[in-house]
């Protein structure tokens, strides 16, 4: 697997607060990077606090008192090199590529590898933020004990399609996880969990990334 030399030129982060019907406050963060090559691409990151205004993740059960011990949820299949949940993140996300005309991706060992290590990094500090890589990068977390399946973050970052607007092809709203998951230009996904103190921690990585300024229109299909 080969990748462009392009480095990083520029960063720039923007951060907004909504409130939602139910009275959480949704804080999102957009980091926009712009390389040698001219190009760009766009993170966004969101999380939501409880309506008394606490992050919710202060109610998490303690999965164990040492924050620095961190447990892969589902070990890999010694065949494939893949396991449930990283075979069952694939299936979601290519059922939602479907239905918005972009091809099927494929899993790669690379990309999983990533993954995990940024996955087991966000575990131990219980920091919920985006990696330094060159990858399009999508981000989940969920409190307590339960273990989230393949599924879980993809439909939650797909639900953002109901924000989205489709005129001109412009990102609508904050809807940078559901645009990754169906960019047509991405053709390989590495996804995997890892659990901490605070909860699970879910980190998925594209290439090529998605979120390209001037992109969107080509590879953001509305739904068939």
């Amino acid at each position: 697997m080969s990748f462009s030399n392009k480095t990083a030129t520029k960063t720039t982060t923007e951060t907004t607060t909504t409130t939602t019907p139910s009275g959480e406050r949704r804080v999102t963060t957009t980091t926009k990077t712009t390389y040698s090559d001219g190009s760009s691409s766009t993170q966004t990151r969101t999380q939501t606090e409880s309506a008394s205004g606490n992050d919710n993740r202060s109610n998490c059960d303690n999965v164990n008192d040492n924050r620095n011990v961190v447990q892969n949820q589902m070990p890999r299949a010694a065949s494939s090199g893949f396991g449930a949940f990283e075979t069952e993140a694939l299936r979601a996300h290519n059922t939602y590529r479907a239905n918005h005309g972009a091809a099927p991706l494929v899993l790669s060992q690379e990309l999983c590898s990533v993954a995990q290590d940024w996955a087991n990094h966000l575990a131990q500090t219980g920091i919920l933020e985006h990696g330094k890589t060159r990858h399009g990068e999508n981000l989940f977390w969920t409190c307590g004990n339960n273990v989230p399946s393949g599924a879980t973050a993809v439909d939650d970052w797909y639900s953002e399609v109901k924000d989205h607007t489709w005129i001109g092809g412009w990102i609508g709203g904050d809807t940078g996880h559901f645009t990754q998951v169906v960019w047509k230009g991405t053709k390989e996904l590495g996804i995997a969990q890892s659990r901490g103190r605070n909860g699970v921690y879910v980190v998925a990585n594209y290439n090529p990334p998605g979120n390209v300024n001037g992109g969107y229109k080509d590879n953001v299909g509305p739904k068939k």
